[in-house]
């Protein structure tokens, strides 16, 4: 059994699998297992897989039918074989020390899950951006941790990707059928399951910001419904089972979720009325919570707007784009 299975979702990114690939094989920590999911890419992706698989006999492939990033994910989830599980998008890396820091944190302190910081990097561009490298370590409870990875000012974030997870804590969970926002209905499934997490502000996930043909890139489409259902569905669940934390949710909610769909909407140039109605519905029913949330008055101050007088938030959009 290797101490860590990292599992490496990809499709169409034959210009930047093999800095992620070698980020990984060149770990400080060596007890490691790769698991690189081809979800039925149709460029050389497949086989540049193959080519690792020969030269690392610590690398598994799986070529499957193009299903999605949660499809390609649960697929790594059914033959992994290590004690803990980590996940690296396939066209970002990460640093050399990562996993071992990242397993040494469990160990140490006891915990299911350790994380750290991310840092934004660029297309063609390896100066890292990350405000912040304390490199302080904090064992912080289940709440904690959840509403620091929700703030948008902090470098945790709320991807499945720069954390380690114990493997038992993915028995029963598996990534939802949605083709964005998986991780947001994925991560608080598993965080929940244990009482503290270890994290290190240290920024050690390298991020790629602003690639061509990312899911992250696109212009709005149906798919924007995803993004609103597994934000409601975290949302239900925190209500039900960690009330402390709606506020910081729905304030998340807010700004990530309702004011990102209605920013690609305008980018786009789609006007879903339907959509919109909806989302500016839910803004006004929880104002109250989203007043009271550690966003900043700018951003409160867009989401008051945008849930009275769309227009007049399409305008400053538009003018702030320009």
């Amino acid at each position: 059994m290797p101490k860590v299975s990292v599992i490496v979702p990809v499709y169409k990114v034959e210009n930047y699998i093999r800095k992620c690939v070698d980020s990984i094989r060149n770990q400080t920590l060596t007890d490691i297992e790769i698991i690189l999911v081809d979800d039925g890419s149709p460029d050389q992706c497949g086989k540049i897989c193959n080519e690792y698989r020969e030269k690392d006999p610590r690398i598994k492939v799986i070529h499957k039918k193009n299903g999605g990033i949660s499809d390609a994910r649960n697929a790594g989830l059914e033959i992994v074989t290590g004690d803990y599980i980590g996940f690296v998008d396939s066209d970002d890396y990460v640093s050399p020390t990562m996993f071992e820091v990242l397993y040494s944190l469990c160990v140490e302190n006891y915990t299911m899950i350790s994380g750290c910081d991310l840092a934004y990097v660029y297309d063609g561009d390896d100066e890292k951006f990350c405000e912040h490298s304390s490199e302080n370590v904090y064992v912080l409870s289940s709440s904690d941790f959840y509403s620091k990875m929700l703030d948008v000012q902090d470098y945790v974030r709320s991807g499945v990707w720069n954390k380690l997870y114990k493997r038992e804590l993915f028995k029963g969970v598996k990534f939802p059928n949605a083709a964005i926002a998986e991780d947001v209905g994925t991560v608080y499934k598993v965080i929940f399951k244990t009482d503290k997490i270890s994290y290190i502000s240290k920024p050690m996930y390298y991020y790629l910001k602003q690639r061509i043909g990312s899911l992250t890139n696109q212009k709005y489409s149906s798919k924007e419904y995803d993004r609103i259902r597994m934000n409601n569905e975290m949302v239900e669940y925190i209500k039900n089972n960690q009330p402390e934390l709606l506020i910081t949710v729905m304030g998340f909610r807010a700004v990530n979720c309702h004011l990102s769909v209605l920013n690609i909407m305008i980018k786009s140039g789609v006007n879903d009325k339907q959509t919109i109605s909806l989302l500016q519905k839910e803004l006004r029913s929880n104002m109250k919570y989203i007043i009271k949330s550690n966003q900043s008055i700018i951003k409160k101050g867009q989401v008051i707007i945008a849930s009275y007088i769309f227009q007049l938030y399409k305008l400053i959009i538009k003018r702030r784009k320009s």
